[in-house]
């Protein structure tokens, strides 16, 4: 009987750790489905701001489209901050706030500082994915193509 007992006792202490370690696994599991997730939103969400940043830069100077483009930006801003990055964050409203003020700005101070910081943007969105490389040659210069930083550059 005693042998009985200990194999009963076997058993149930061997049923309770696979138990545990199927709720550990799970859980494991659960997790990284949202961390994967969460990945998957934030990356959709920098590639939306490099676009919509871009397009910020395209019309910067033009009176009518550039504040309107920088409203974009803003409510961009409100909808997606928490999936930027917190440097991202941070340049994206203060600078969409410049870019709307970009005319009056311009009249009264020296644009090159503030552009440089609002062009500046773009680099902070492509650090800010912090995704890792794809392959070797993922941030090297493109023979003849752009020679912009923004455009190929990782960190």
């Amino acid at each position: 009987m005693n042998i009985a007992l200990i194999g009963l006792l076997g058993v149930v202490i061997g049923g309770a750790i696979s138990a545990c370690v199927a709720l550990a696994i799970a859980r494991a599991d659960r997790i990284n489905s949202v961390r994967l997730a969460a990945l998957e939103k934030r990356l959709a969400v920098h590639q939306e701001a490099y676009v919509l940043w871009h397009e910020l830069l395209s019309t910067l100077h033009n009176r009518q489209l550039g504040p309107q483009t920088a409203i974009k930006c803003q409510e961009f801003w409100v909808k997606n901050c928490l999936y930027l990055d917190p440097v991202t964050r941070r340049e994206f409203r203060i600078c969409a706030q410049e870019a709307f003020m970009w005319n009056e700005l311009k009249g009264t101070r020296d644009p090159k500082e503030p552009f440089e910081r609002i062009s500046k943007v773009l680099d902070h969105i492509v650090r800010g994915v912090k995704l890792p490389p794809i392959g070797e040659n993922e941030g090297k210069q493109i023979p003849g193509g752009n020679s912009s930083s923004n455009s190929t550059q990782s960190n």
